[in-house]
């Protein structure tokens, strides 16, 4: 079950390739074992992929394993393939006038180039030197201009592109899941489906179930629509805070 179906098995692979499957010589990798024994054993297919942010943590875990593991590499031909780098760390560089913070510094560097190499769910390095990376693209200003928007201490059912920045302010729920009334939809019509839930309800089917209980436009931004309950009364802090059950 950790490792099958095959999706699982790429997502290992994902994680131990990049770093030549160092971190596995380090006792420190056990400290990401139950992170991933929870994302493998989820019934939420999502979490077995490499898709999104599920592996953030653990791959900061198995980039520090992976550097403790040079360390732990025996001498002989067993070590061959890893000789060059740990001479370099042992006679070239200059560990004690750099400190600690130098060979976790050029590791982390050395992971973030290869993440953005071989994904497009990280930000290339490219990005990062043109400045691109920190300006907000349509989509993104689209989801600022309704959060700014949307009124506090309110019940929504929200794309989850946008759910996510609402979370300290409202009772956030994604499309087709929460039987709780809801004051606002919020539909990205850039994504075919809100989230991926259960219900795998699709953006028009969210809208469409809107609409069948007469809620109405009363926001737009780029390609998202906010919808607004025909009995909207105001904000709720009871019912509808960020806190509420």
């Amino acid at each position: 079950m950790l490792v099958v179906p095959i999706t699982k098995t790429w997502t290992w692979l994902a994680l131990l390739v990049p770093l030549a499957f160092l971190p596995l010589r380090s006792p420190y990798s056990l400290l990401g074992l139950p992170i991933m024994a929870e994302r493998m054993l989820s019934s939420r297919e999502t979490v077995w992929t490499i898709h999104f942010h599920y592996n953030s943590p653990v791959w900061i875990i198995a980039c520090m394993a992976a550097l403790d593991a040079i360390s732990r590499l025996p001498y002989g031909l067993t070590a061959r393939p890893y000789s060059a780098v740990r001479k370099f760390l042992r006679d070239k560089v200059k560990w004690t006038k750099i400190g600690p913070v130098g060979p976790v510094s050029i590791l982390l560097t050395v992971c973030l180039m290869i993440g953005s190499a071989t994904t497009d769910y990280i930000y290339p390095m490219q990005r990062m030197v043109t400045g691109d990376a920190f300006t907000l693209n349509p989509a993104s200003q689209s989801r600022r201009d309704v959060v700014a928007w949307l009124p506090e201490s309110t019940c929504v059912a929200a794309d989850d592109r946008v759910a996510g920045q609402l979370t300290h302010s409202n009772r956030i729920t994604v499309p087709g899941i929460s039987r709780h009334r809801q004051d606002f939809y919020i539909l990205d019509f850039a994504q075919p489906e809100p989230a991926t839930t259960p219900a795998m309800w699709t953006t028009s089917q969210a809208y469409d179930y809107a609409s069948s209980l007469q809620f109405h436009e009363v926001f737009a931004s780029g390609t998202i629509l906010v919808l607004q309950a025909p009995d909207y009364a105001g904000p709720d802090p009871v019912s509808c805070g960020p806190y509420s059950p």
